[in-house]
């Protein structure tokens, strides 16, 4: 039974993961311990947001804990103006006094990725000096993408995190995917275009290249490593070469995969792998004598008769271990590690032509080291699993985003001052029963100078939507800003947010994050619909303040028509009509009752639109049509778009799953009639004509 259980104990030992592998896992966990992120498929944005982890690791993650270094920056330096970003950039100097690039050889998740990728068997490509020079590129994409591009734009109130914004590949996987894999993200979808195309082949092409180059992103594209790499030289923690003990063999150059001309330069990840191939035991880890006292093992006397190192090395600079086994030569203290000292205190008595027993002292302190080594181990992997375990809880526990905030939840009531010659105040709860669009947005940032048109688009088209666009810090020059950019003559309402600390008073209490722009939509009881940082559109902003019941706006749809003439129509261009638009299909016995009554009321009512959509595509339908002679009816006959089982349009406006139904909008678009059952033609022209009235032009809107 002993001799089994070593087995398996000598098995786990061959092919478990190693300390580094652990340590890199580890900090993969803790970077994505929010894990309600990956539940609710949202963004964790809550205080520690502006920290920064030390690898790479995108904000937009569902599960990130904190903020990417290299995204920090980038924003940082855009909103900075002409002011230093010292709080970022301390933290970046912070990490890399302390870790250099440590930080990619044992706590980047990208690192990890690339490492898995490259276990895959596969031919491999060695690095050559063509892969050095092509190290060179990633210090290229630090000074252009991280820092000129974002500062430059900065300067003219623009936010550009060109990096992030064009190559990241963390940024694509861990933010967009991580976003898109979840079903209430689905309408993100109808957002993606080139940009995403872009970045999504780009993620697939390192990924694929991982496999055959090891960690390629980190060679040649990574600019955090590239940052880090001017430390590593001061950095408190890595590996460190004492070149009085190096014999310049070339065994640890040709041992590391990176694109290293010597221990601890700056393509250097202080992995520690060099360590084991040094047959001088030149290189060691930084800090160690921090932890292990120099006169833990007692020195060793030196041999008798000493040969230099040379005589020992054949003429590849491979030692000859019949050489090494008799003229082992072992300078005083030339290691600090306990596992090097171990073996040079061995090889020393070897060459002696002595036994361990022969140095008990020297036995004893070694054992000593060991326990103390044991027991600090044992008590760093606690303190790093009870850390774990109290982000996990914090994350998922006690953190929970502010009262209000989260969708379907009311609104809370806030009065914002106004912008502009005229001023006022903007309250909530004075637009109660309408539907409300609160934008919080930044002079510095780009995305809002592109997506401000949008809510001004949407205000015109849809005059009884209340949007506010309130700036999330009270900055000066916001005025002349919205002069500037002709804003101030827009109709939407431009506010801003009262200061506690460094963040609006209104953008904390309702938004959900630290991050601008962010929309925020209210539905007409007063409840959150939509909460996000996300990009917006106008086609987005239209599907947000629609909805399927009375006094909602109808979603837009776009169908094709039957009959030979073909076609479209599109409900966004009746805007100033009634339609009316009925469900059917050709196997539904009251659908084809109802439908003369449908043409009845077109030809009474000419200037309505009236459209009848087949519930599903079917083949046979315009057969259908021909033999009942409804081809040559007013009333326009549409097959619906698919998606699932029932159609798409179809299921964005009906609340069931039966026909015949009947939805009808009015000329500003809302729905004033949503029902499953059969009409008849005065019933119809009873809600219609109202409609039509002058003097009833919102009867159905209460």
């Amino acid at each position: 039974m002993k001799k089994f259980f070593s087995k398996i104990k000598n098995w786990f030992k061959r092919h478990g993961p190693s300390k580094r592998r652990l340590i890199q896992v580890y900090a993969a966990l803790l970077y994505n311990a929010n894990i309600k992120g990956f539940i609710k498929g949202s963004i964790y944005t809550g205080p520690v947001k502006n920290v920064c982890v030390p690898g790479l690791n995108c904000y937009s993650c569902p599960g990130a804990a904190a903020a990417c270094p290299l995204g920090a920056l980038q924003n940082a330096l855009a909103a900075s103006g002409t002011r230093a970003p010292f709080y970022v950039i301390g933290i970046i100097l912070l990490i890399g006094l302390i870790l250099g690039r440590t930080v990619c050889g044992f706590l980047c998740p990208v690192g990890l990725g690339q490492e898995l990728l490259y276990k895959i068997k596969s031919p491999k490509l060695k690095k050559s000096r063509y892969t050095r020079i092509l190290s060179y590129f990633k210090y290229v994409i630090l000074l252009v993408l991280v820092v000129a591009i974002p500062f430059a734009f900065g300067l003219n109130g623009k936010a550009v995190p060109a990096f992030c914004k064009y190559i990241c590949p963390a940024g694509t996987f861990g933010g967009a995917i991580g976003l898109l894999i979840h079903p209430n993200n689905a309408s993100l979808f109808d957002q993606l275009g080139s940009l995403f195309t872009w970045k999504f082949g780009l993620m697939i092409a390192i990924m694929v290249a991982s496999i055959f180059i090891f960690r390629f992103f980190c060679r040649f594209f990574c600019p955090l490593g590239a940052l880090y790499g001017f430390f590593n030289r001061f950095a408190l923690l890595g590996v460190k070469l004492d070149k009085n003990k190096c014999t310049d063999c070339g065994l640890c150059v040709n041992a590391c995969k990176m694109d290293i001309k010597r221990v601890g330069d700056h393509e250097c990840i202080n992995c520690g792998e060099c360590i084991d191939v040094c047959p001088t035991k030149a290189i060691r880890w930084k800090g160690s004598k921090l932890f292990v006292h120099q006169n833990a093992v007692d020195a060793v006397p030196a041999p008798t008769e000493e040969k230099p190192l040379g005589a020992l090395l054949n003429k590849n600079g491979v030692s000859e271990p019949e050489a090494v086994e008799q003229n082992s030569v072992i300078s005083e203290g030339v290691v600090n590690t306990q596992g090097a000292r171990a073996e040079a205190v061995a090889l020393q008595e070897q060459a002696e032509g002595t036994v361990s027993v022969s140095n008990p002292s020297g036995r004893d302190a070694r054992a000593k080291e060991k326990r103390r080594n044991f027991w600090l181990q044992i008590a760093a992997w606690a303190a790093a699993l009870a850390l774990l375990v109290g982000a996990l809880v914090y994350y998922n526990l006690i953190d929970q985003p502010p009262s209000g905030a989260e969708t379907g939840k009311p609104c809370p009531d806030f009065t914002a001052d106004l912008y502009g010659e005229d001023g006022g105040k903007f309250t909530f709860s004075e637009h109660e029963g309408k539907v409300v669009v609160i934008y919080f947005w930044s002079m510095q940032s780009e995305a809002s100078i592109t997506e401000i048109p949008y809510l001004e688009q949407l205000k015109v088209a849809y005059s009884d939507v209340e949007i506010v666009a309130i700036h999330e810090g009270a900055t000066e020059g916001v005025e002349a800003y919205l002069g500037q950019n002709g804003w101030d003559n827009y109709q939407i309402s431009f506010a801003q947010d009262l200061m506690t600390g460094d963040v609006g008073e209104i953008y904390s209490k309702i938004a959900v994050g630290n991050q601008v722009p962010t929309t925020v939509v209210v539905n007409r009881e007063g409840k959150i619909k939509y909460n996000s940082p996300e990009e917006l559109t106008y086609q987005l902003l239209t599907s947000l303040i629609a909805g399927k019941n009375i006094g909602d706006y109808c979603p837009d749809f776009t169908v094709e028509l039957y009959g030979a003439d073909g076609g479209s129509f599109t409900l966004s261009e009746q805007k100033g009509k009634v339609t009316v638009i009925n469900f059917w299909a050709t196997w539904c016995g009251p659908c084809v009752a109802e439908l003369p009554y449908f043409e009845q009321l077109k030809v009474n009512y000419p200037e309505i639109e009236v459209i009848a959509i087949h519930e599903s595509v079917s083949e046979d339908v315009n057969a259908y049509l021909v033999k009942h002679g409804w081809d040559q009816w007013n009333v326009k006959f549409a097959q619906d778009v698919m998606k699932g089982a029932n159609g798409e349009v179809y299921t964005s406006l009906v609340n069931g799953d039966a026909v015949p139904v009947t939805v009808i909008v009015d000329q500003q678009g809302k729905i004033v009639y949503n029902s499953v059952k059969s009409m008849e033609y005065d019933s119809l022209a009873e809600i219609v004509a109202p409609l039509l009235s002058e003097n009833v032009s919102n009867s159905f809107e209460k």
